[in-house]
């Protein structure tokens, strides 16, 4: 027996007025499968990755995440089945620290209540998890950072390290290298080969 893919992609569109952002679009990754989706600004990929997620309505097509089809859940029930994302543009707190923002994005995807008045970092197994987390991405060293201080390719790890906080079984990186040096290009590539 074999397992459902990771993502199905069925006749998929989306039309804003009379344009046709994405037509057509079939795919299918496997579990465990890397894919990257490359073209010209404007192609169509952001709203491709706004379709799977959940961000946007499909005008037409099928979504499915391992057998089940999603094309009309909200973003927060696709997460709930495993899928997380970045954006193009980064989404930090730039006033917390590097760890405040990772345990903010694990205390939500775990659920976890907290107690009016009690430090997050007495939630021990929130904390062990926010730090794994940084140390898997090569921040382990800028937990108290505060964010804004961070380099952009920082900022980008960090924006990964939030996606992976909640253990995905599918992350969507849309556009992971945008406005890297060089160096933070090598050090982005070898971090998604990981």
């Amino acid at each position: 027996m074999t397992s459902a893919s990771a993502l199905t992609v069925t006749a998929l569109c989306k039309v804003f007025g009379g344009l046709k952002a994405v037509d057509s679009v079939a795919l299918s990754v496997e579990q465990g499968e890397r894919r990257a989706l490359i073209g010209p600004n404007g192609a169509g990929k952001t709203t491709l990755f706004n379709l799977i997620s959940g961000d946007l309505p499909p005008t037409s097509g099928r979504i499915s995440l391992f057998g089940r089809d999603v094309t009309h859940l909200p973003p927060h029930r696709r997460a709930a089945l495993g899928i997380a994302r970045t954006y193009q543009i980064t989404n930090l707190f730039p006033s917390l620290t590097v760890l405040e923002n990772l345990l903010l994005a694990v205390q939500a995807l775990e659920r976890t209540k907290l107690v009016l008045l009690r430090p997050v970092t007495s939630y021990a197994h929130l904390y062990a998890r926010a730090r794994a987390t940084l140390e898997s991405v090569g921040l382990g060293d800028k937990e108290a950072e505060v964010v804004k201080n961070l380099s952009h390719g920082e900022q980008r790890q960090m924006e990964i390290a939030m996606a992976l906080a909640g253990r995905p079984r599918l992350l969507l990186l849309d556009e992971p290298a945008a406005g890297l040096s060089p160096a933070e290009t090598r050090m982005m590539t070898d971090l998604l080969k990981r």
